[in-house]
């Protein structure tokens, strides 16, 4: 009988470690939503207020772009607001989600998961101190608590962080369903809707995570500070299950605080930083020093207030700054603050899938090479860290996880950019739209294949491309390939989404894939401008949707014959690169020709050099390789080349002589 006690006050003791568990709800609304106005006068806003003041949950509010899409708090926030509908898979408004689950939108049912969840287990403790400095930053320091009797196994967690207005009052009604004053709006998510992975910390540990907005002038003006309020949880990013919430106020403070900024946090070598001092003193003191520290090693590199920096290795950068106002000192560390990088390859691929909604997609698309067509590449991931292994497929020489587009100093590093999008952080690509042009109009060779197409394509981009509209989105069972050399592509699981494109009368692009049935409607496209650019692709749908056989058979031959390695530069008569001085190379004779032409060079003495490395390749007219006539040392001489193409079919061919820094393009005739 003792044994059968001991055993079940174990039992007992078992299910009641842990922490309490602080439910959060989560609300979809717009200002023209009726519905929306009606719960809230009905029940909704009583509801909430009183779990908050009981301190038994927490809040936030997203706005979503319907039924009115002028709702003045969704434009505010309009990239993250889409992005955590997307992610909740909400269609419809008012959408209430509690701990993660969609609730039923109704008073008892949002009380009862409000209760539910509040009962429930949770091994996490999270402990927030926001703090809005009088240098306009606002530092929200988080420790994450764990039970030390836990022996669940949690994965995928991250961390969200929302910062909110706690009530935003309008003169009049922003939309049409007569309201004027709206509850924890959603003015900014840190660092943003992705939230920030962190290692599980063992049981009984806890770790801290510093999280750092600096409002810009619109944040200021349009956001009453002293309103605002910070609401962190922890979720399971594929599950959505949610473990924990707190909520706390944001709180002024003015203090000595060494802060500091740059423009750029990514770069090549040498990558010259300027460094913009933001420190804040109290209302008595004033600064008198600043000490930087710009490679963590415990020496003062400057003691300028606003310095410039060189960075010439590649790495990622420990920065401080220690001020001084006479009386204190203030340190601050900022970690992997700059990143100078380098290129193991000559082909970029740019990762904007989501893992944590496509993790068996993601996996099985990169695991099996399926858009690099044999070559080796490096992996830039536009959300980061997401914890996917591309380091296990022997293709991919070096992985960039950094949450943020990319320079175009780094864009130059490559021959190829291959670009694989799923509608991430929705529509902010299109401001790349004049660096994509300027990187193929460089010779640079770019392919993009995207969902939602149209948030991809700036109106100089559709210019550049002859793009006169896309479709609205369209769900379809695959695209037609109407090149011979390509297959059609049938989607493997989900229907993916995909905006047609029109082409004008007067574009040049060539169309590739088409909408099954009508020809008009362009899925898939290749575009090269000539005179030294490269050429641009556009696929249409998401990539990672696609049938894998039909794609990576498709990928194979566009990448290897459209998107080039050596690009031909300069591909008529007028246009030279990097031309020196007694280098020549002459027109082909006789031209047009059948199927014999002479092609002469000439190679001059340049200084003490006594040979030189040199070749002469033949390209046809979308720039693939057909034909490598020289490629070994030449002495100083005139020499001539018996091409034969005997093999080729009629048409325009060019033949390019490189030699050292000498380049140069001529046209020729092929005629049977």
């Amino acid at each position: 009988m003792k044994k059968i006690v001991l055993i079940l006050l174990l039992a007992f003791s078992i299910q009641n470690f842990g922490y309490e568990k602080l439910s959060i709800i989560e609300r979809f609304t717009n200002a023209s939503c009726p519905p929306c106005a009606s719960i809230n006068n009905d029940w909704y806003n009583s509801l909430v207020t009183n779990l908050i003041d009981s301190q038994n949950a927490t809040h936030i509010i997203y706005n979503v772009w319907w039924p009115g899409s002028s709702d003045p708090m969704f434009l505010f926030n309009q990239d993250e607001n889409v992005a955590i509908t997307n992610y909740y898979n909400v269609n419809a408004v008012p959408t209430i989600v509690v701990n993660g689950s969609i609730c039923t939108t109704a008073e008892t049912a949002v009380q009862n998961a409000v209760d539910n969840g509040n009962s429930q287990y949770t091994p996490f403790l999270v402990k927030i101190v926001p703090i809005y400095y009088s240098s306009n930053r606002i530092n929200v320091s988080v420790k994450i608590i764990r039970d030390a009797s836990d022996t669940s196994t949690p994965e995928n967690l991250r961390l969200k962080l929302a910062l909110t207005e706690k009530l935003v009052i309008f003169d009049s009604p922003p939309g049409s369903n007569g309201e004027n004053q709206f509850s924890s709006v959603c003015r900014k998510l840190l660092p943003d809707e992705q939230g920030t992975s962190f290692e599980t910390p063992a049981a009984g540990d806890s770790i801290e995570i510093n999280l750092e907005f600096y409002p810009n002038e619109e944040f200021i003006s349009t956001v009453d500070v002293n309103k605002l309020r910070a609401v962190a949880f922890i979720q399971n990013q594929s599950s959505k299950e949610i473990y924990q919430s707190i909520m706390e106020d944001v709180v002024y403070v003015k203090q000595l605080e060494a802060i500091f900024a740059i423009n750029e946090h990514v770069g090549i070598s040498p990558f010259t930083v300027k460094f913009y001092d933001q420190s804040t003193s109290t209302d008595s003191t004033q600064i008198i020093t600043w000490e930087w520290d710009f490679n963590n090693d415990g020496i003062i590199d400057s003691e300028e207030q606003e310095p410039t920096w060189t960075f010439e290795d590649e790495g990622e950068y420990v920065v401080s700054l220690t001020v001084k106002d006479g009386i204190e000192t203030y340190k601050k560390v900022k970690n992997s603050f700059v990143n100078v990088v380098g290129n193991a390859a000559k082909t970029l691929v740019v990762n904007g899938i989501n893992y944590s909604d496509y993790q068996n997609e993601m996996k099985e698309f990169y695991d099996n090479s399926v858009c690099f067509a044999g070559n080796e590449v490096d992996i830039w991931d536009l959300y980061g860290d997401q914890t996917f292994n591309y380091s296990s497929n022997a293709i991919v020489k070096r992985t960039h996880l950094y949450n943020q587009y990319i320079p175009s100093d780094v864009l130059n590093l490559y021959e190829k950019v291959i670009w694989i999008e799923d509608h991430h952080l929705g529509g902010t690509l299109t401001e790349m739209g004049d660096q994509i042009i300027d990187y193929i109009n460089q010779g640079g060779n770019f392919l993009l294949t995207t969902s939602h197409s149209a948030d991809f394509f700036n109106e100089n981009l559709m210019n550049y491309c002859g793009v006169s509209r896309f479709s609205p989105n369209s769900t379809v069972n695959g695209i037609s390939a109407i090149d011979p050399n390509l297959f059609d592509q049938t989607v493997s699981s989900v229907n993916t989404l995909i905006q047609f494109a029109r082409l004008n009368d007067s574009s040049s692009a060539v169309p590739i894939f088409t909408r099954i049935g009508s020809e008009s409607w362009i899925a898939g496209f290749t575009f090269h401008k000539g005179d030294g650019a490269g050429g641009f692709i556009y696929l249409g749908g998401s990539p990672q949707l696609f049938d894998v056989t039909s794609t990576t058979q498709n990928y194979n031959y566009i990448i290897e014959n459209w998107l080039r390695f050596d690009p031909v530069v300069n591909i008529n008569d007028n246009n030279n690169h990097k031309l020196t001085s007694n280098f020549r190379l002459d027109q082909n004779y006789p031209n047009p020709f059948n199927p014999n032409t002479i092609i002469s060079y000439t190679i001059p003495q340049i200084g003490d050099l006594s040979e030189i490395n040199v070749k002469l390749k033949i390209y046809d007219v979308l720039g693939k390789q057909v034909k490598v006539l020289v490629n070994q040392v030449k002495k100083p001489g005139n020499y001539e080349v018996d091409f034969n193409a005997t093999n080729l079919t009629s048409g325009v061919y060019y033949y390019q002589l490189s030699a050292g820094e000498y380049l140069q393009t001529k046209k020729m005739i092929l005629l049977k």
